[in-house]
């Protein structure tokens, strides 16, 4: 197995979700003309106007017909079922594919992150960004998933139903989804990937209606990040690369 990159540890508080900058550092710095976005659905991550702007090309992909009728309009879109263990896409490839909470719903990592691998030219990129396991609100949604589950993200995320009404959940798994350990390089490297880069981002933003156990949350997370421990992640952002011909 490569040397692997040493990890970045950082606050969520304070970063947020930091998938936008890194796909944008992508661009820039390894000549990055075409992207796929697989789970896209509603809400693909780069707007419009950054790929009209870098004069990339964008294509979005997702299982669900009804999920992508929702994106705005102005997205290349295209159906496909991202786990099928036969390659039912057109053969194109791309320099990079992305997806952004997704990996956690995926029933079969493993079929998903090889037809990420043939998604992508030789040399090519994937960027992945995920909750993790052991954190606690994750852990829980795992537990409970199904009624008792959304009623609980229904009140640590006001707001989130869709404008039908429907709180929009779908079912998470968290296969494959933790921070840098042994394990999770393992699995990357059984499929053919090198591990690029990966961000751990330590806590979450589930307290924020309740401001002293915010504060809390946020006091704690920050003495985590100096322990460095894998299993204090909360998200992860890793990059992936499928190694040059």
């Amino acid at each position: 197995m490569p040397e692997q990159p040493v990890p970045t540890y950082l606050l969520t508080a304070e970063v947020g979700h930091p998938v936008l900058p890194r796909i944008l550092e992508l661009v820039e710095d390894q000549t990055i003309r075409s992207i796929c976005e697989f789970g896209g659905g509603a809400n693909p991550v780069l707007p419009l106007a950054d790929v009209r702007r870098l004069g990339l090309r964008y294509v979005v992909v997702d299982a669900s017909a009804g999920e992508l009728a929702k994106a705005p309009s102005g997205y290349e879109t295209s159906v496909r079922d991202l786990t099928s263990r036969s390659d039912d896409s057109d053969g194109e490839r791309f320099d990079l594919v992305v997806s952004r909470f997704l990996a956690e719903h995926v029933e079969d990592p493993a079929a998903f992150h090889a037809n990420v691998f043939r998604a992508l030219r030789p040399g090519g990129f994937a960027a992945h960004f995920f909750p993790t396991l052991p954190a606690l609100p994750f852990l829980v949604n795992r537990l409970l998933m199904g009624r008792r589950s959304r009623r609980i993200v229904e009140l640590l995320q006001p707001g989130i139903r869709d404008a039908d009404g429907s709180i929009g959940k779908f079912p998470a798994y968290y296969r494959w989804c933790e921070g840098p350990t042994r394990r999770q390089y393992r699995r990357f490297a059984s499929v053919g990937f090198e591990v690029f880069d990966f961000v751990v981002l330590i806590g979450h933003r589930y307290y924020e209606r309740f401001p002293a156990g915010q504060r809390l949350a946020d006091a704690i997370s920050r003495r985590a990040i100096a322990l460095r421990r894998p299993a204090l992640s909360t998200y992860a952002l890793v990059v992936l690369r499928r190694p040059p011909a």
